[in-house]
């Protein structure tokens, strides 16, 4: 099990900010993140790259429309699929 780097990630329904990270896991991981303050689904996997989430700041009043919704930032999977990142 290796831990990768940290990113934020917003939910796409409540715009409420999370620090995320991604552990990859010898067997594939199905399974679902809800947001904590609006309980909508952020993002769903099925994969040996299983994201942990970690609220940093609560629902906002404005949603934010910056980067893909429903998907782990691509500095954390593109780091997953690096030869480096999958050396023990």
């Amino acid at each position: 099990m290796q831990v990768t780097a940290i990113a934020t990630f917003s939910c796409a329904h409540c715009a409420a900010l999370y620090e995320v990270s991604v552990i990859r896991q010898l067997e594939p991981q199905r399974d679902a993140a809800r947001c904590t303050c609006c309980a909508q689904v952020m993002t769903k996997w099925r994969s040996h790259t299983v994201p942990s989430f970690r609220l940093l700041r609560e629902r906002s009043s404005q949603i934010n429309r910056g980067r893909a919704r429903g998907s782990l930032p691509e500095s954390l999977t593109d780091r997953l699929t690096s030869p480096s990142a999958l050396a023990p």
